[in-house]
């Protein structure tokens, strides 16, 4: 007699995630949680290249008014995404036993090409429910930048996209970069 399962449980807790990622099960695996636990697709040259070249900026422009975080864990309400960079307040001594909240973060950044659906229809609603007030995505194939600001329990109010010019964000309006020195 076939059986079917009770419950499917994909809405893992951020205690449950943590509890699997210290088994150690998940360790060769990039995944992250959002909801579910996520695996995630592997980065390219051109992707490594965008994240390495905006992180070294990003930390020379700001300097010890933010810590420019790589592809790390952030604690949200009901998930821990790994954005390609976190511009948080603090030092990475303020983050000994924990991740970045909400409340730490200035501006997330995605550098995207093959998940370039899922960040824009799931991390940016996630993110704008979070509050938190930025959110870029570089877009390597279209080489464009996507800004949103604004955020709202359900999606950001505001979002621009940009082939050329110069932006800044919002928590540092000094910290200029031009759109075009985002891609390789």
């Amino acid at each position: 007699m076939p059986t079917t399962p009770l419950k499917r449980h994909l809405q893992w807790s951020i205690e449950d995630y943590h509890q699997i990622v210290n088994t150690g099960i998940l360790a060769q695996r990039r995944v992250e949680l959002a909801g579910e636990i996520l695996e995630m697709a592997p980065e390219s040259a051109d992707h490594t290249y965008s994240w390495g070249s905006l992180v070294t900026r990003l930390s020379q422009m700001l300097g010890d008014r933010a810590l420019v975080r790589p592809p790390a864990p952030i604690t949200l309400s009901q998930s821990e995404p790994e954005p390609d960079i976190a511009i948080v307040t603090g030092t990475w001594e303020r983050y000994i036993d924990r991740h970045p909240s909400a409340d730490d973060i200035f501006w997330l950044i995605e550098i995207s090409r093959p998940t370039l659906a899922f960040d824009r229809t799931v991390k940016a609603p996630l993110y704008a429910a979070e509050g938190i007030a930025e959110y870029w995505i570089i877009n390597l194939k279209e080489r464009q930048l996507e800004r949103d600001r604004q955020p709202s329990p359900t999606h950001y109010r505001d979002r621009q996209v940009l082939n050329g010019g110069a932006i800044a964000p919002l928590a540092f309006p000094d910290c200029i970069l031009e759109v075009r020195s985002l891609f390789p």
